[in-house]
């Protein structure tokens, strides 16, 4: 790969993907959560992210950020889902594409939540290769992909409707 370490790019990618990720439940929760709360959590998250990429793990794989974001992801999917029983947008919430993009974000974030925990013991104690842990990553990431491109499609046939 030219010399360039992956980890390295997956821990910018995943600070990223915090900031676009927040902004997105943000607006799904119609700007309630204060916007200086949500913005001291995001910094305080992206402050613990960049310390462990300098002084924690480094440029090997950064499971301490990645199991943080993912048990706040989860956190999140699951507080929308309470939000949408309590202020329901439609009668049929199947047919609701945010209600999809959560179930995408559930699917992955907790489904990876316990690999993302067990992956330093993996790497560093049992010398693991990672071939089947990354193999059931990705079988995750497919599944919520799949359910995030789902929801893009119904809002697209939405707006098309209009």
């Amino acid at each position: 790969m030219m010399g360039m370490n992956p980890n390295l790019v997956h821990a910018f990618y995943g600070m990223l993907e915090l900031i676009f990720v927040f902004f997105i439940y943000q607006r799904l929760f119609n700007n309630r959560p204060r916007t200086a709360v949500v913005i001291v959590v995001l910094v305080f998250l992206l402050t613990a992210a960049v310390l462990n990429l300098l002084i924690g793990q480094g440029t090997n794989i950064n499971s301490y950020s990645f199991t943080a974001q993912a048990f706040i992801y989860s956190v999140l999917a699951v507080v929308y889902f309470f939000y949408l029983l309590q202020h329901p947008p439609v009668v049929m919430i199947q047919r609701f594409p945010p209600f999809w993009f959560n179930v995408g974000v559930m699917v992955y974030f907790s489904g990876n939540l316990i690999l993302f925990t067990l992956t330093h013991y993996l790497v560093h104690q049992l010398k693991n290769d990672l071939m089947i842990y990354w193999t059931f990553h990705n079988v995750l990431f497919l599944f919520g992909t799949g359910f995030m491109c789902l929801s893009l499609w119904m809002e697209y046939r939405l707006q098309k409707s209009r």
